[in-house]
């Protein structure tokens, strides 16, 4: 099973996607019999590529934004440590 085939939305995928869709177009009945499987399993691993990508990018985004957030706890810890120094004293 593979997504909807909609090449704007993957466009490293889109000349498969056209190929599959015209391999279907072309032999209607025989894509049922495995005529189309070529394509069919290239276009699968342009997508499953296209995922290992995005979802690298996305690992990466929330190491980021996971040490940004402990930055901002250990500001915000030291900021209270440092109030209450104050207030004490």
């Amino acid at each position: 099973m593979h997504p909807p085939l909609v090449a704007h939305r993957h466009p490293e995928c889109a000349e498969l996607i056209r190929a599959l869709e015209g391999c279907h177009v072309r032999r209607p009945l025989a894509k049922f019999l495995g005529a189309c499987n070529d394509q069919k399993i290239a276009l699968d691993k342009c997508f499953r590529s296209e995922k290992a990508l995005r979802s690298a990018a996305n690992r990466e985004k929330a190491k980021r934004e996971k040490a940004l957030l402990q930055e901002k706890r250990e500001w915000r810890a030291a900021q209270r440590g440092d109030g209450s120094e104050a207030a004490g004293a």
